[in-house]
């Protein structure tokens, strides 16, 4: 086996190893937060911050109706209690029975209206929190998913370490260095097979007298316009 064939042969393994360990980046991310799950989580926050307000305002309705009646209950029985004698007392005490009744609508209109605000808090909370559960109950499902798809892969790039170890054996520590540096530099792919007397990769047609040398596989031939190594097949 040539020196170009043994490192294209090590390009494959480093090729594979490279798109494993970049999935199991991807799984660990996927793995650690899901963007729905927080989303519901946080529409759940904010509906339950509406519903604390629309039961406050509920509350201060219900308490405003109770106080505006006890003000009724109590100018009705200074009206009609036979201690107001004076009838410009009593007809003053009369004005103010009415406009506290009129009040008191407008006030139990505003307690109808935080009634249904509150009722839809309510509705839109419960939503929200069925939401955050059908959101979970998936990352779960995904998660499981994710998990056996790790393993799979964690045991697939240790074989592919394996044989990148016994691929190692048979290249020096100088055409190593080379690939290295190449691969680094030429985004992992140091080495490019031949095309019809052209580099795969760049397009470059290479002359006769490197096409024998790539051939014959004594030397590591480059490419004179990308500089990969030259793989004759």
């Amino acid at each position: 086996m040539s020196r170009a064939h043994t490192l294209f042969r090590l390009q494959n393994i480093d090729q594979q190893l490279d798109e494993q360990r970049a999935r199991l980046q991807e799984i660990e991310r996927a793995l650690g937060a899901s963007l729905a799950v927080q989303a519901a989580r946080q529409r759940l926050e904010e509906q339950e911050a509406a519903f604390r307000q629309a039961l406050a305002a509920l509350s201060s309705a219900e308490h405003a109706v109770e106080a505006q009646k006890e003000k009724i209950d109590q100018t009705e029985k200074t009206l009609y209690g036979g201690t107001v004698r004076n009838p410009k007392e009593l007809q003053d005490l009369h004005r103010e029975l009415e406009s506290l009744k009129r009040y008191l609508e407008t006030l139990e209109d505003r307690l109808l209206e935080a009634m249904l605000a509150h009722e839809e808090a309510e509705i839109a909370l419960q939503r929200a929190r069925e939401d955050l559960q059908r959101a979970q109950d998936q990352h779960a499902q995904e998660t499981e998913a994710l998990q056996q798809e790790r393993a799979l892969r964690l045991k697939e790039v240790e074989k592919l370490e394996g044989q990148r170890e016994a691929a190692l054996a048979s290249v020096s520590p100088e055409d190593l260095r080379l690939y290295e540096k190449l691969r680094s530099r030429l985004g992992g792919f140091a080495v490019a097979s031949l095309t019809g007397g052209s580099c795969s990769i760049c397009g470059v047609s290479i002359s006769g007298a490197k096409l024998q040398q790539v051939r014959k596989g004594d030397a590591l031939i480059q490419c004179s316009q990308c500089q990969r190594i030259l793989f004759g097949g």
